[in-house]
């Protein structure tokens, strides 16, 4: 079984960040050396991976995507994990390192890390898949949205205002609905490593909860 806690590490930046550390190693250096040793083409021409930014972090550009990583998180099911973003952009949109993470038997399990593959994604079917995407909607949903903003077409003006004052619920039904299934499709993965990783799973709840503190 492999040691799993938070390491406040120092970065290329001139300040420290806290990271999962796996038998007393920063997932950055892991990372770090895995791309040093050509194992992500994707990402050698990056200078550092030692700056990337926790995915479970506080910090993320947007509190609806913090959301929808901590329900991924506390999923039984197994997944793919976002478990490092993009330190410039920090959020789902640039860099998403993510862990391939199942639970059984007490234990916590990270098979593969891999590179979210952006290109096969569809813009278009993104924004249809926010409040517009009826097949969604729970009775409140209907109740709430049926005789208004659900009728809307995408880019319209009445659909345009609306994200604009609803972003935060606007963009954790897109996370669920369109990146949450994109995310779990083995095409849209570019595997680096893998690690088959054991973790206790109460000292793993451990990590995960310090990064809701």
């Amino acid at each position: 079984m492999n040691r799993v806690e938070i390491k406040k590490c120092s970065t290329p930046y001139n300040y420290d960040e806290s990271y999962i550390a796996i038998d007393g190693k920063s997932i950055v250096m892991y990372l770090e050396e895995w791309i040093r040793a050509g194992k992500c083409k994707q990402l050698e021409s990056f200078n550092t991976m030692l700056g990337m930014y926790p995915a479970w972090g506080r910090e993320l550009e947007w509190e609806a995507e913090r959301t929808f990583i901590s329900e991924l998180l506390d999923s039984s099911t197994a997944l793919n994990v976002p478990i490092l973003v993009c330190e410039d952009d920090m959020d789902l949109s640039c860099i998403v390192i993510l862990a391939d993470i199942r639970k059984e038997n007490n234990c916590v399990y990270w098979d593969r890390i891999g590179l979210l593959n952006h290109e096969k994604e569809d813009f278009t079917a993104e924004k249809k898949s926010g409040i517009l995407l009826t097949d969604s909607y729970t009775l409140e949903d209907w109740n709430k949205y049926g005789s208004s903003i659900a009728m809307a077409e995408v880019d319209s003006e009445e659909w345009s205002r609306w994200i604009s004052e609803n972003w935060h619920e606007e963009l954790l039904r897109r996370r669920r609905n369109y990146t949450m299934p994109y995310m779990q499709n083995k095409d849209n993965i570019i595997w680096i490593e893998n690690v088959t990783w054991c973790f206790n799973e109460k000292e793993y709840q451990k990590c995960v909860d310090w990064y809701r503190k």
